[in-house]
């Protein structure tokens, strides 16, 4: 349940991703799935200090920021989070990526600057206790499903 080790790239491979790359796309494995469970790939932009879109269920973002996180709401459309149907939030994120390739340079130069305080943030919520966050989530999991909530 550390996510902080979790994340880590001790052997620095993927940092030039990151360096080299404007935004992350995280997919999660249970996309068309009803119920959320957050993994490492979710908290590993924010390990990286990189902007990311979450192709995972409904509402991933939603719980990232009840966590403390900050999303791109300001920068892209993220309404996709609240769209029940997945392929309908496939559709509407894929429509999200291909307007920010057409960003142009000086679009894309005030994004990265804009985005700084949002990834200082969400580093800042990485460090705190992930693995009481992560229990918490896997808890309510349990309740639904056991009736107790």
């Amino acid at each position: 349940t550390d996510i902080v080790k979790m994340c880590g790239d001790f052997t620095a491979q993927t940092r030039t991703f990151y360096q080299n790359s404007l935004i992350s796309i995280v997919t999660e494995t249970n996309f068309d799935e009803a119920e959320l469970t957050l993994t490492e790939k979710s908290f590993k932009p924010s390990r990286e200090k990189h902007p990311f879109i979450i192709v995972g269920v409904r509402h991933a973002l939603k719980t990232l920021k009840e966590y403390g996180f900050q999303t791109f709401s300001e920068f892209w459309d993220e309404s996709y989070d609240d769209t029940v149907d997945a392929r309908e939030r496939m559709k509407k994120i894929v429509e999200v990526c291909e307007d920010i390739g057409t960003w142009d340079h000086a679009k894309i130069l005030d994004f990265k600057q804009r985005v700084k305080p949002i990834l200082e943030n969400n580093f800042k919520a990485i460090q705190f206790n992930t693995a009481q966050m992560v229990a918490q989530t896997l808890a309510q999991i349990v309740k639904k499903h056991t009736g107790e909530i």
